[in-house]
């Protein structure tokens, strides 16, 4: 239960993100990477996915990094660890 709440909202925002990006306002894309982090914190199949997905969309990885920088800290680094261009650290 206490998985599910958040992972309803991180739906519940893509879909909101989703039906508002063909509109001309400005917020479509921070919905969906809001929701996105929250299904990536909760979720690490989901962000294996995610990581798949920024590789292969050029778009949703250039909207991810455009939004970074207004996410809370918690959001920011989920969204860090799905980025498909990072710089693994080695293992000590």
């Amino acid at each position: 239960m206490k998985k599910l709440v958040p992972q309803a909202i991180g739906i519940l925002l893509i879909a909101i993100g989703l039906v508002t990006l063909p509109l001309p306002i400005p917020f479509p894309g921070l919905l969906i990477v809001i929701g996105l982090a929250i299904l990536m914190m909760y979720n690490r199949p989901f962000a294996a996915w995610a990581r798949r997905r920024r590789y292969l969309n050029p778009r949703l990885d250039s909207m991810t990094l455009a939004v970074r920088g207004w996410v809370p800290v918690k959001l920011r680094q989920a969204l860090d660890r799905s980025d498909p261009h990072r710089k693994r650290r080695p293992p000590p």
